[in-house]
């Protein structure tokens, strides 16, 4: 077997606690492929954030319906 199998079957077979690690890979990989930008002003500091993710989906960087323009 290849050591990745070993692996794998490892996480399968520990119940529980392979849940939580597949939970977790499924969820840092939704975050690292998210494509996000955000703008926040709270009186004294202001910032904006930008993740371009994958090139899978175009971005929207339309506003809210209930946001601010900042």
């Amino acid at each position: 077997m290849s050591e990745f199998s070993t692996i794998f079957q490892t996480i399968l077979e520990s119940g529980l606690e392979g849940a939580g690690i597949c939970l977790l890979l499924v969820l840092t990989y939704k975050i690292y492929k998210m494509k996000i930008h955000t703008s926040s002003s709270c009186g004294w500091c202001s910032s904006e954030t930008h993740n371009a993710g994958s090139d899978d989906v175009e971005l929207d960087v339309s506003m809210h319906p209930g946001g601010d323009d900042v």
